[in-house]
């Protein structure tokens, strides 16, 4: 019995690091950093950002060691990176945008404690977009010229199909180039593309 309680739980988490939907709430429980202990961080920077727990829509681990927010207010929306030390918490990234409109969504590669990691998130209200189709590549230089690439055998797809809000996080294996970044479309039902954006690159 407790070795299906085990397998069933880890099957749980794995799904939703894949694929997991944004929350009006986030979980504080599971990821030690509360919507309250965030608002009481970003009050103590330097420009204060006013925000409630309610405009916090989730918080997600990002290795050991750090803590990645999505927090989303009617004049701005910003993506926060956090890090532990022993009982406190300290903001070592932040990322504002201007509102987004209806249907939107950005892809970053970041790189914390020396691992790399893939976050995407967005919004689908109008419930347009069916997924996300990622097309890799990498950037060589030949010479004094630099030349794109793709990586064919690392493509993915994501079902955002009926998901008002979006999110997800993948861990990079150390073997992909530092060079990499990602020709992200997100296409309809038809397979017709309705947006399109390309990741940042740590090179």
């Amino acid at each position: 019995m407790k070795k299906r309680i085990g397998l069933f739980l880890t099957v749980t988490f794995l799904v939703g690091v894949l694929v997991s939907p944004l929350k009006q709430t986030a979980q504080p429980v599971v990821y030690g950093v509360t919507p309250q202990a965030l608002v009481e961080v970003m009050e103590q920077q330097p420009e204060k950002i006013p925000f409630s727990t309610r405009q916090v829509y989730w918080i997600e681990p990002l290795g050991n060691t750090h803590t990645i927010a999505f927090v989303k207010t009617s004049e701005a929306q910003f993506l926060l990176i956090l890090k532990q030390t022993d009982s406190t918490y300290r903001v070592v990234h932040l990322i504002r945008q201007a509102p987004q409109p209806i249907d939107w969504f950005e892809g970053r590669l970041l790189e914390v404690d020396q691992k790399r990691y893939f976050v995407v998130y967005g919004e689908n209200k109008s419930n347009t977009m069916r997924r996300l189709v990622f097309d890799p590549y990498k950037v060589t230089s030949v010479g004094k010229h630099e030349r794109t690439l793709p990586l064919k055998d690392i493509k993915r797809t994501l079902d955002i199909g009926r998901k008002d809000h979006f999110h997800t996080i993948q861990a990079l294996p150390k073997a992909f180039p530092r060079s990499l970044f990602f020709d992200i479309q997100a296409v309809d039902r038809q397979g017709n593309e309705q947006l399109r954006r390309l990741s940042n690159t740590l090179d």
